[in-house]
């Protein structure tokens, strides 16, 4: 839809923000997973900058999740900087964190649980940060995960507070980084279709927007109707303004 000045901001601390938040970058403007507090025409927010690995894209409004771990197990060789493997997709993991979840050879032994950034990978190695090495090098068969803190897919219904990324800006690529309200007023936030928004009842997730519930777990509250309204199930465009409680921070999480 464009840019939309509605969504210009004004920062509350003394860091660099060079872009505002109807952006859709093909390469990262920002560093990946920066959050910032702002100040946009309709109050006070919370906004975090990620990558949408969603399949066509999200549309702004849109509720998404962090990305799924990745696991890489038993892995075929590695040093203290690289891990080597197969059936990875090139370039898909820069920027995450590679996390040993197993050593084979000896119960515990370092590195495990210990984890490094990625720099970059090819199809069959993940290349580490070289001034952050695991301790020691891994071996043959030893397990791996890959945790991503910026990158981003649609949310499923019944997502956790402690797993959901945000609420979209504005409408992104697959593949590109921009910017998603986590905390604070939301002034657009998609509605599950034909949802009675009731006043003072919870927020929690549907597939990739928001539903109503008066009865889930405290893990799945994601915050209220913005001055806690109400709004009726004939909604057009399916659209309300959230009052959102710092998505992707634990609170009372599930076994």
């Amino acid at each position: 839809m464009g840019t939309d000045f509605r969504y210009t901001t004004v920062v509350l601390d003394s860091g660099s923000f060079g872009t505002d938040l109807a952006v859709n970058h093909a390469t990262a403007q920002e560093t990946p997973g920066t959050e910032r507090a702002v100040m946009t025409a309709y109050g006070p927010a919370r906004v975090r900058y990620g990558k949408s690995t969603q399949a066509s894209g999200v549309t702004r409004g849109e509720l998404v999740v962090y990305k799924a771990n990745v696991t890489l197990a038993n892995i075929l060789s590695g040093s203290t900087t690289t891990i080597v493997t197969t059936g990875m997709t090139a370039n898909a993991h820069d920027g995450d964190l590679l996390v040993c979840t197993d050593v084979n050879a000896s119960s515990g032994a370092s590195p495990e649980g210990y984890c490094s950034p990625i720099v970059s990978n090819t199809t069959t190695t993940v290349y580490l940060d070289p001034n952050n090495p695991f301790p020691a090098a891994p071996a043959v068969n030893d397990d791996f995960s890959v945790v991503s803190f910026s990158k981003n897919a649609d949310a499923a219904a019944g997502a956790e507070v402690t797993d959901c990324f945000g609420i979209a800006a504005a409408s992104l690529s697959e593949g590109y980084w921009g910017w998603f309200f986590f905390d604070g007023i939301c002034p657009y936030a998609l509605v599950k279709a034909s949802t009675t928004m009731t006043a003072a009842k919870a927020i929690i997730a549907d597939t990739a927007r928001v539903s109503m519930s008066s009865t889930s777990a405290d893990q799945l509250l994601l915050g209220h109707t913005l001055g806690k309204l109400n709004g009726t199930n004939d909604l057009v465009d399916d659209v309300m303004a959230l009052k959102l409680n710092n998505l992707g921070h634990a609170r009372s999480v599930s076994a």
